[in-house]
């Protein structure tokens, strides 16, 4: 069990808002542009923790080494379940779509545009859901 303060301290991930995703929509329709929808399968357990941040867990049944099962394993990655675990996710896939030259509105944080010459990217992001 987490407790505030102790496991954790920030847990907020911004999501999409829907009339941001009705003004996209309503680009795409308008402009003909292409549009196209994913999931990203088992997200939560792609976000990093904090380095600073130390989570232990008891191992699961059937995992531990018969005679170790006192051990703990230490998280580096967030796994489902975890308080921050969303918070993790979005972090990590914001810090991926900077790093290919994505940028983030001011008004709308899970909403990026990449430009590349007269063309323009817009990804959404809603949790695990992205629209591009």
């Amino acid at each position: 069990m987490q407790r505030y303060g102790l496991d954790y301290v920030e847990i907020f991930a911004p999501v999409l808002r829907y009339n941001t995703l009705r003004l996209v929509l309503f680009l795409v329709a308008s402009n003909g542009w292409i549009i196209r929808q994913m999931d990203v399968k088992t997200a939560f357990l792609n976000g990093y923790l904090d380095e600073d941040t130390e989570i232990y867990m008891v191992q699961p049944p059937n995992f531990a080494v018969p005679g170790m099962e006192h051990l703990v394993c230490k998280l580096l990655k967030a796994i489902y379940g975890l308080k921050q675990a969303p918070r993790c996710w979005y972090l990590t896939l914001h810090e991926f779509l900077v790093s290919i030259s994505f940028e983030r509105c001011i008004k709308e944080v899970c909403l990026y545009i990449k430009r590349v010459g007269d063309s323009m990217v817009l990804l959404t992001v809603y949790v695990d859901d992205i629209t591009i």
